[in-house]
């Protein structure tokens, strides 16, 4: 089944996203925490897994293009080990900022990937993000 999972502390700012997926026939799930993501099972072929958060110290504040790198620098070296250990056979990923509003979403992109595997990756992501500073939830 074709999927689209979206979590994380920003995630209405993915609300457009999520409707697109619907309207094409793809399963969709979002919360605002990884272990809010249940109700799946089964093989997910192809399934984007979308983490909507913000960059730690900088909140709703525009971010610039240093402020990404910076941060892609800190928390790639967390993601490489999450998705090594479960040796997926194809997947991709890249950070999207919305410079003006703060939000950066982690996109990956697997392939094929078991729903029980994709919520270990995301509760993973969640947990990376936490230890390097994010927050669990905002407010405006």
């Amino acid at each position: 089944m074709q999927a689209l999972i979206a979590f994380g502390p920003d995630l209405k700012d993915l609300d457009g996203v999520l409707a697109q997926a619907r309207t094409r026939g793809l399963t969709t799930r979002s919360s605002a925490r990884a272990s809010g993501l249940e109700g799946l099972s089964g093989a997910l072929a192809p399934c984007m897994l979308l983490f909507s958060h913000l960059v730690p110290g900088k909140g709703r504040k525009p971010i610039t293009d240093a402020d990404v790198k910076s941060w892609e620098s800190r928390f790639e070296p967390r993601l490489a080990p999450i998705l090594n250990r479960a040796k997926f056979d194809k997947v991709s990923y890249q950070f999207v900022a919305t410079k003006d509003t703060g939000n950066v979403t982690l996109n990956l992109q697997f392939a094929s990937i078991d729903a029980a595997q994709c919520q270990f990756v995301a509760i993973a992501l969640e947990e990376a993000y936490l230890l390097l500073g994010g927050k669990s939830a905002y407010t405006s």
